[in-house]
């Protein structure tokens, strides 16, 4: 018996060292892995920026193109009113008209539309990354895609009346269509409501980028002091495990060294005969 726990004091000493050994290789990783991670999540967030601020500068453009077709558009309706209903009689300000719904409001309309639906397919995905960090406890970020969306059905509007505007324009001057004021009115009214409504969009995206990368930049200035408390507390629980394992060795050690016990009962019935068989 005596035996078999001596063997047993042995085994758990070996199998506390070896624990030891890990809890300390524990908390040597929890520290050596602490840059490179924090170096990682950082370089993730600020690709995340790159992409926002990309995003935000086409918006600007965006703006810039739908603003001036906006001026255009008010060019026109100013042509018109002084042309009167007389416009398809006067081939000046008709060509003026043709020229400035053909080369400048159309392929304005047309550039900012392709760069509206541009920026909501590369947003697509970036909205799914943005909805899986809303996942992560005190974190909360707005969606892009919503505003996206509704800015890239109106731009799709503005294209088409635009298109039409111009088969409308043909048909005042080739059909003399009776009065034309009203038509072209109604028309650039329909598309001056339209621009008006995809830059409220693009408005609404644009505080939403912004509030983005704000709270990116917040992430990212917490990273490490987060990291580095995690493996802080990585530390304290490896060392609390090796500090137990350091208390079962010195148990077990002590159990090793204590003395044997005397001998049995019989033992010592034994001796008492044979002394008294002496005397």
């Amino acid at each position: 018996m005596e035996v078999l726990k001596r063997i047993l004091g042995i085994v758990s000493i070996i199998i506390s060292v070896i624990l030891i050994i890990a809890c300390l290789a524990g908390v040597f990783f929890s520290w050596s892995i602490n840059t490179p991670i924090t170096n990682a999540i950082t370089g993730v967030l600020t690709g995340f920026e790159r992409v926002l601020t990309v995003a935000d500068n086409s918006i600007e453009r965006v703006n810039t193109k739908l603003f001036e077709a906006q001026t255009n558009i008010d060019t026109i309706e100013e042509n018109v009113e002084t042309a009167g209903e007389m416009l398809s009689e006067n081939s000046i300000v008709y060509e003026v008209l043709d020229r400035t719904v053909g080369d400048e409001l159309f392929p304005k309309i047309a550039a900012a539309s392709d760069t509206v639906i541009a920026i909501r397919d590369s947003v697509i995905s970036f909205n799914e990354i943005l909805e899986s960090l809303n996942d992560i406890p005190f974190v909360d970020v707005p969606t892009l895609t919503e505003e996206l969306d509704s800015a890239a059905e109106s731009m799709a509007a503005v294209q088409s009346d635009a298109e039409e505007f111009r088969t409308e324009l043909y048909a005042i001057k080739e059909e003399a269509i009776s009065k034309p004021v009203a038509a072209i009115t109604d028309r650039t009214t329909r598309i001056s409501d339209e621009l008006e409504a995809t830059q409220q969009n693009l408005s609404n995206t644009q505080a939403n980028i912004n509030e983005n990368i704000d709270s990116i930049s917040s992430i990212k200035a917490r990273v490490a002091g987060v990291i580095d408390l995690t493996s802080a507390a990585l530390s304290f629980v490896f060392l609390w495990l090796a500090f137990g394992q350091v208390s079962l060795i010195v148990l077990a050690w002590n159990s090793l060294k204590a003395p044997k016990k005397s001998g049995t009962a019989d033992d010592i019935v034994s001796s008492t005969d044979e002394e008294e068989q002496l005397r």
